[in-house]
């Protein structure tokens, strides 16, 4: 006797979605989007990673964080830059040293480009994609991970 089972596809795979093409007003925000997103990656592979772990931001003319000089604490968005700048290149430690949640933004900004490279030239909403997040947990998950980043950050640079 041989038994069956029944396997299922994820939902991402399920073809249940019939909503029609989306117009171009859509598509051409999308591409906005992927233009956005691709400038900040390219612009991170631009810079020189500051090996302090700060500062990197400061390659684009930009002044040294006023928060750090006048509280010798790193401020929420202190080492971003450097992260990012390391994660573009693969450097996923020196990116996680410099800042955790810079290395988290980094990923979310390349899933950002793609996906909205997906939705301009397919036509197809990426609402289907953001039904399986589960939202209720990322409002406690994404601030817990930014203020356990910025301790990170602390202990790192003051301690």
């Amino acid at each position: 006797m041989q038994i069956m089972t029944r396997v299922t596809a994820p939902p991402i795979y399920v073809g249940n979605d019939f909503s029609p093409p989306l117009t171009p007003w859509p598509r051409l925000l999308a591409v906005a989007v992927a233009a956005g997103a691709l400038a900040v990656l390219i612009i991170a592979a631009y810079l020189r990673p500051d090996p302090r772990g700060f500062g990197t931001h400061e390659g684009l003319g930009m002044q040294p964080c006023g928060f750090l000089q006048a509280t010798g604490i790193p401020c929420m968005g202190c080492g971003m830059t450097t992260s990012f700048a390391d994660a573009v290149r693969g450097k996923l430690v020196s990116s996680f040293i410099a800042q955790p949640f810079g290395m988290v933004l980094c990923f979310l900004t390349a899933a950002a480009f793609w996906s909205a490279v997906y939705v301009a030239v397919t036509g197809r909403p990426a609402y289907r994609l953001l039904r399986m997040a589960p939202t209720k947990t990322h409002l406690m998950v994404w601030p817990a991970m930014a203020f356990a980043a910025w301790a990170w950050k602390i202990v790192l640079t003051v301690g």
